[in-house]
């Protein structure tokens, strides 16, 4: 079949739907959402969509329980029949009787290749590599996929599971932290193109990659954002792709569960550009892993994506390199990160730091803040949003400068709008909203020219910091808005 596209045809509308732990559910009580939603965006397009699925809330999270116990004791875990127990529920409440043997089969198979993995765990006593990604992709996304197969022909649609062997997410040998590969999956999609050419509605699991060479692989955290954006990518040149993820709530001015912010005082934000979407998700908001902002960028293309509230689909936030004219706040989203770490290395061993960081896709996970002097000698100031990632790399990272220090249990606060610019002395007005709580601001930084704002505190006071800022953004909002006009 020929799945090159002439320049004078029309692409035809394809979506790449995303439907996370979140909206699955422990087990499975999400389905049945899913299912319409499949098919209001089969409808709206004419063919597709392609479906990529996380594993069930909390599945990945005790299959790492399990393989690092394993690796510890020397012994598969008695507990690891419970990572059966979603898939056995959601067969039992949404899989036809017709469809049930078939099921079972692909469950024991999947479990076969688990149970061999941890079976090498415990060997080895080591819970990396190849091991851990069969056992996290064959418990968890691949097996999810094989499941929402049997639930959506169960619900009268002609869906498919991806096969592992026509996989079209392509990474290097990196078992963990794979980096995606453009040029090898673009050759891989073809199967993917003719399933959807033929009226399939194919399967994805998130989360999960291929080496050339067959191999499974996994990405990091917030991988299945990435599978869904990476396929959007790879499908860019033959359709016209919206990527969209299916989440209990569109984008809000922050997040709902931060103490001290009530559901009435949240806006709703229709509108992200790819700059104020990558902060937002840097700095702990659920938008969209901002590694996939990244790919997207790399890729130099300007997909759209969508966050939508799957209960109310009108509900729905719009993301694009520049953002439509939608939301007329400069401040859109407050938002805080814990977990956070200041590196202080020496100026003159910050480059060969960042030539290793530039290395690692999550090089961005960082943010440079100003340097000081000591004694004669400059030194700069590196804050790590991502405690987990500094932590696994420290020994390495602090190889670059043994005279380095860390500062540990800090939080970072943000405000996040491109034109943040238009608010009168925001930065003064953000420190004085948090002024008289007892709240010590260890660093803040303001750039005009990016319009960003920083406050670093310590990491029990994040919520505080949020929710008393968030409070301050409204009035800030309305007096930028008089002089705009």
């Amino acid at each position: 079949m020929n799945t090159q596209l002439s320049f004078k045809e029309k692409k035809d509308a394809l979506t790449i739907v995303k439907f996370g732990g979140g909206v699955i559910k422990p087990y499975g009580e999400g389905i049945p959402d899913i299912v319409k939603r499949v098919r209001e965006i089969r409808q709206k397009d004419g063919k597709g969509p392609v479906v990529v699925v996380s594993a069930p809330k909390g599945v990945t999270d005790l299959a790492i329980d399990i393989g690092e116990d394993c690796a510890k004791t020397g012994f598969i875990s008695n507990k690891s029949f419970k990572l059966r127990n979603p898939y056995e529920r959601i067969r039992d409440s949404y899989i036809k009787e017709f469809h049930k043997s078939a099921f079972n089969d692909e469950l024991n198979r999947c479990f076969e290749e688990v149970d061999g993995a941890l079976e090498q765990v415990a060997r080895n006593k080591e819970f990396e590599g190849g091991n851990r990604a069969i056992v996290l992709a064959y418990s968890g996304e691949l097996l999810m996929a094989k499941t929402m197969d049997f639930v959506l022909k169960s619900n009268g649609i002609d869906s498919l599971s991806m096969p592992f062997e026509e996989w079209p997410i392509i990474t290097d040998r990196s078992f963990e932290g794979a980096t995606f590969l453009l040029d090898e999956s673009k050759r891989e999609s073809r199967h993917l193109i003719e399933y959807i050419n033929e009226g399939k509605v194919p399967i994805v699991g998130g989360f999960i990659g291929k080496t050339i060479y067959g191999r499974e692989t996994t990405y990091e955290r917030g991988g299945s954002d990435r599978t869904a954006v990476d396929v959007g990518i790879v499908l860019s040149h033959v359709y016209n792709v919206i990527v969209d993820f299916e989440k209990d709530s569109m984008v809000m001015s922050a997040n709902p569960k931060v103490e001290g912010i009530s559901k009435n005082e949240l806006d709703p934000v229709w509108s992200l550009s790819y700059n104020e979407a990558t902060l937002g998700a840097q700095y702990g908001m659920d938008i969209v892993d901002y590694v996939a902002l990244m790919d997207i960028q790399h890729a130099s293309l300007n997909l759209l994506l969508t966050v939508t509230d799957i209960k109310d689909p009108k509900r729905c936030t719009k993301i694009q390199r520049e953002a439509s004219h939608e939301d007329s706040n400069p401040i859109k989203i407050v938002t805080g990160k814990k977990d956070c770490i200041i590196l202080k290395i020496r100026e003159r061993n910050k480059l060969s730091l960042r030539d290793y960081l530039g290395k690692n896709r999550r090089f961005e996970g960082f943010t440079e803040l100003r340097p000081y002097k000591k004694d004669d000698e400059w030194v700069s100031k590196l804050l790590f949003l991502d405690g987990e990632f500094f932590r696994k790399n420290e020994e390495i990272i602090r190889r670059y400068d043994e005279s380095s220090e860390v500062e540990r249990d800090l939080g970072a606060i943000t405000l996040i709008g491109d034109e943040m610019y238009r608010v009168p002395d925001v930065s003064a007005e953000v420190q004085s909203a948090i002024k008289g709580y007892g709240i010590n601001i260890e660093n803040a930084d303001a750039q005009k020219e990016t319009s960003s704002i920083l406050i670093i505190v310590k990491e029990e006071h994040v919520e505080k910091c949020v929710s008393l800022i968030h409070k301050r953004r409204v009035e800030l909002n309305v007096k930028a808005n008089k002089n705009k006009f």
